[in-house]
């Protein structure tokens, strides 16, 4: 699976009556050909993924838009678990 493939940034707008909308800036160069599927009419897609951010940006940015890179049946890589005598898994410790 490849790493976050960022294209673009959004601001939350908040009403006085309780709504909100998000406006959303993609950056179309920003994504690679192979997540741009066609379909059988010729039409052009991508799907995204809109997270809120931690903090602000600079610029009032309050989500992130990235491309949805999952893939339904691909594993996910596991990080491996270091082992040897140096390694905090394998010590004595009864913890």
């Amino acid at each position: 699976m490849p790493d976050n493939i960022y294209c673009g940034n959004a601001k939350e707008k908040t009403f006085q009556d309780g709504g909100s909308i998000l406006k959303v800036g993609i950056c179309l160069t920003d994504i690679p050909k192979e997540w741009i599927k066609e379909d059988k009419n010729g039409r052009k897609w991508v799907n995204l993924v809109i997270g809120q951010r931690r903090e602000t940006g600079k610029f009032g940015e309050t989500h992130t838009v990235k491309v949805d890179t999952f893939v339904p049946g691909q594993k996910r890589q596991e990080p491996e678990v270091p082992t040897g005598e140096n390694s905090a898994y394998d010590s004595d410790l009864p913890f």
